[in-house]
């Protein structure tokens, strides 16, 4: 007895066209990446059901499960060939990172024309599909080909090189990888030391008793905006970065009080969050932005209102002086963003998990310098001659400080869970 049904048949057909339908609506979309991501789905998808109608173990390495298609006669010399060929091409789209970080310059060079010409790619997959529909049907019928499948082993191993093992790559240590650190740390820093001044002019004596539409004010929120505006356009890869960073650095300098420990923990929270992958960053670049264009728009409608609308003004220069520019700076960081996106992403290839020499070992090492540094910080809170609005202020910098390196952590290893390398 078949271990599937007729109506599983047309299930996995079914999904498998689903996923063939979405890949093309990425590429239309000029979504490449995640585009290719999608040969992952419908290669996954047409093997395992091949296996599952053949009653086949689906628990092994992809080149094993092809092989055992293989030596069961299940598929023909040309078939097994095109879905060793489908796996290459899952492959390199998958760890698209490594193989551009790679020395492996055929991959690269393979992978940068299927980039370049993501229609072969299309055009590839629809073939396979198109053969999947009819393949699936004969595999349930229990129809067997002739092959000149030799021993197992040996055909494992003529794909993977000796002892059927993938030749691993050697990575790429260059020290390029370091720019996005650098360039997020020397962000980071700019922003805590702008926030820090505006921190201490408002609780400054001269700010307490000003009215929030003066002119201080007006110029902070004004700078603030223009900065996160261009930051989301030009620095959008490495806004998630600069964003936590600069809230950390931020929280040190109030728990510590000292240069060296906002500096650390900027360097700190730098390197954990570049290690985030790409989809984890993009999720944290647009939560952030949704907050901040929501927040900006409140702002500004309060702001523009009090400065250019009277009681008697018209309608429409509530429009033209209020709501139109606050639709034109969405439409600026929007558009912007868009265009910048498309064609300058110039960290992309050094950007993600594992990507850093000795993160590891740098990250640990700063991370105790900090607990040294806040662990005084924290006794002295127990002095008497702290005032109680100083205490709690430390208080709850060192509490925040913890909790977030809690989250980041745990984000972390939810990253690390998710970009896991599929077995080749």
């Amino acid at each position: 007895m078949n271990p599937i049904s007729p109506n599983d048949i047309q299930k996995d057909i079914y999904e498998v066209r689903s996923h063939l339908s979405r890949m093309i609506e990425l590429y239309q979309e000029n979504r490449i990446d995640e585009a290719g991501n999608q040969i992952k789905n419908i290669f996954s998808k047409i093997l395992n059901s091949l296996l599952r109608c053949s009653g086949l173990a689906s628990s092994k390495k992809a080149t094993e499960k092809i092989n055992d298609l293989y030596q069961y006669k299940i598929i023909t010399d040309e078939e097994n060939n095109h879905l060793h060929n489908l796996r290459k091409m899952r492959n390199l789209f998958v760890h698209d990172d490594d193989t551009e970080m790679s020395e492996n310059y055929e991959d690269q060079e393979k992978l940068e024309q299927y980039m370049n010409n993501f229609q072969m790619c299309i055009n590839f997959c629809t073939k396979d599909v198109e053969w999947f529909e009819k393949k699936i049907i004969d595999v349930y019928n229990g129809v067997r080909v002739e092959n000149s499948c030799p021993d197992p082993s040996a055909q494992q191993s003529a794909a993977y090189g000796r002892k059927g093992a993938k030749p691993k790559v050697p990575k790429d240590k260059s020290f390029a990888v370091l720019a996005p650190v650098i360039v997020s740390v020397i962000l980071s820093g700019a922003v805590v030391y702008f926030l820090r001044d505006i921190f201490m002019k408002v609780i400054s004596d001269d700010f307490v008793s000003a009215s929030v539409y003066d002119k201080p004010f007006v110029t902070s929120l004004a700078c603030i905006a223009g900065i996160l505006l261009i930051g989301g356009i030009l620095f959008h890869e490495l806004m998630p970065q600069v964003v936590t960073a600069a809230v950390m650095g931020s929280l040190a300098h109030i728990a510590a009080r000292s240069d060296l420990c906002t500096v650390l923990m900027i360097v700190l929270a730098v390197l954990i969050t570049t290690r985030y992958v790409s989809r984890f960053r993009a999720l944290l670049f647009w939560a952030f932005y949704v907050i901040w264009l929501a927040l900006f728009s409140f702002l500004a409608y309060k702001f523009l209102g009090h400065f250019f609308i009277t009681e008697n003004s018209p309608g429409a220069d509530m429009n033209m002086k209020v709501v139109l520019p606050i639709i034109a700076y969405w439409l600026l960081f929007f558009i912007g963003h868009s265009i910048v996106n498309k064609h300058f992403r110039p960290f992309r290839k050094t950007l993600g998990n594992n990507r850093l020499p000795m993160n590891t070992l740098l990250s640990l090492g700063i991370a105790c310098v900090v607990v040294v540094l806040l662990y005084g910080a924290f006794h002295e809170i127990s002095d008497k001659n702290m005032q109680d609005s100083d205490v709690a202020l430390k208080t709850m910098a060192i509490g925040t400080i913890i909790s977030g390196f809690f989250y980041m952590f745990i984000a972390y290893l939810i990253c690390c869970c998710v970009e896991r390398k599929d077995d080749v």
